[in-house]
């Protein structure tokens, strides 16, 4: 009996052994048809970016194998892209498989991919404004984004100080200056720091100006108002106070190129017009004084062109009124509009002669001093149809920019409260009050004069944008 238990279990483990070499023999039989299958056995991968793995280049019965990819972390699957790419986004070992299959044959080899952090997190500005504006909210949220890859932050810290060194208080980087501030510039520090330790920082920093009011004239008596023009070489702009009064001193020198007026000199306003397609119009108080007579051309209205003519003298000459219908501007040649930018051009004409011995001597050269006074965007008087409500998105006010409205009837009587969803226009004042970005709030005073319907397409049919002329 012992000698046949003997023989059995003898039996058992050959044919255990004879299994074993039956796989072995099915492995070796593909590995043996597989040749240049290798893979670097680590490898490293930044959090939070893609990985594509190297492809081996097998090749199985010397053709081109087909060699699949899989990949997991932590215990789940990893999902590759189409372009055999993978997000990494946690710091788990990644393990990348390569197969070759043949039949119910495979060969596999792993990749294991170390996640590591060794980026720092990033400070981002989009859109950053020139300046801080008194009185009217800065959010740095609108301009600032801090982030990490690996999506981990350990430390984000926003610090405001201004031209003193004193730090200003914000509300989750909100904070508004009051009007009456007298900081005149901030520094923004900004500092970030992720889970493993990298850290980031950016220093920015902002002229703190008065706000503009929406739709009132411009003064010139703030330093950046100087920044509304761009002028041609040998031209210099300044802000000057003449006779009690800011302006615009914009000083050009230059060369004389001849007797005929074919020498000219531009000052070319930095906003784009396209920022104030909305108005009707655009006026300029400006007056000059020059050794040579010029003339500077104004659009009264569409079609409608006149030159101002100064002469020359050693004493500034009277203020004058320059008047550009915006949709001339819009519609006109290159001479008023450059780079979708207004330009003034200043036209040269006939020299005094300064050699008064000899008269035929033309000057050598020329100089010229414009001041500006005073320029403002604004409406004209709006023909409108009695029977319409008024659409506001043609004076570029939104219905969220209101803060209130009210209508004085020219016939007399208090100013009302009005619903502009419901208001049926009639003659008279309309005085919105309301807050744009970047702006004070704001009155702004339309006059509105309604247009009674008449026969459609005859003569006298008026239109909801008819417009009479200031002048």
């Amino acid at each position: 009996m012992k000698t046949i238990k003997k023989i059995i279990i003898a039996l058992a483990f050959a044919s255990l052994s004879l299994i074993g070499v039956a796989c072995s023999d099915k492995d070796n039989e593909l590995s043996g048809r597989v040749a240049n299958f290798e893979v670097v056995a680590q490898d490293t991968v930044e959090i939070g970016q893609y990985y594509t793995p190297a492809m081996p280049q097998a090749t199985l019965d010397g053709k081109p194998a087909v060699v699949s990819l899989s990949a997991t972390q932590n215990g789940k699957n990893v999902v590759f892209n189409a372009k055999n790419a993978l997000l990494v986004e946690a710091f788990e070992d990644i393990t990348i498989t390569y197969t070759i299959a043949k039949g119910e044959e495979k060969l596999e080899k792993n990749t294991v991919l170390k996640v590591q952090d060794t980026t720092a997190p990033y400070i981002v500005t989009t859109s950053l404004p020139e300046s801080v504006y008194r009185g009217v909210m800065f959010n740095v949220n609108d301009y600032i984004r801090v982030g990490d890859l690996s999506g981990i932050m350990s430390e984000n810290s926003l610090t405001i100080t201004d031209n003193t060194g004193a730090e200003v208080a914000t509300e989750n980087g909100v904070f508004t200056l009051p009007e009456n501030s007298p900081i005149t510039s901030l520094k923004l520090a900004i500092k970030a720091k992720d889970g493993k330790d990298n850290s980031a920082e950016k220093t920015l920093e902002f002229p703190v100006i008065d706000a503009p009011y929406w739709n009132a004239p411009i003064h010139f008596n703030a330093p950046e108002m100087s920044k509304i023009l761009a002028v041609t070489s040998g031209t210099s702009v300044g802000s000057v106070e003449k006779n009690g009064e800011s302006a615009l001193k914009v000083s050009h020198t230059a060369i004389w190129s001849g007797s005929t007026s074919n020498s000219k000199t531009i000052f070319r306003f930095t906003e784009k017009i396209a920022n104030y397609t909305c108005f009707d119009y655009v006026r300029l108080v400006v007056s000059a004084k020059t050794d040579c007579n010029i003339d500077i051309p104004r659009a009264m209205k569409a079609g409608a062109t006149e030159h101002i003519k100064f002469s020359a003298s050693a004493q500034e000459s009277e203020k004058v009124e320059l008047f550009y219908d915006m949709d001339w501007i819009k519609n006109s040649d290159t001479y008023a509009v450059s780079g979708n930018m207004f330009q003034l051009q200043v036209r040269l004409l006939e020299a005094q002669h300064r050699d008064k011995e000899n008269p035929n001597n033309h000057p050598t050269g020329f100089n010229v001093e414009l001041y500006i006074y005073e320029l403002e965007f604004g409406y004209y008087t709006r023909l409108v149809s009695d029977q319409d409500v008024l659409d506001l998105t043609k004076f570029g006010i939104q219905a969220n920019e209101i803060i209130s409205a009210t209508f004085t009837p020219e016939a007399g009587g208090d100013a009302q409260p009005l619903d502009l969803a419901g208001w049926i226009p009639e003659k008279g004042t309309l005085r919105i009050t309301l807050k744009k970005a970047k702006y004070k709030t704001t009155t702004v005073e339309i006059p509105i004069v309604p247009a009674p319907p008449v026969i459609e397409g005859s003569s006298d049919e008026k239109k909801d944008t008819d417009v009479e002329y200031p002048w």
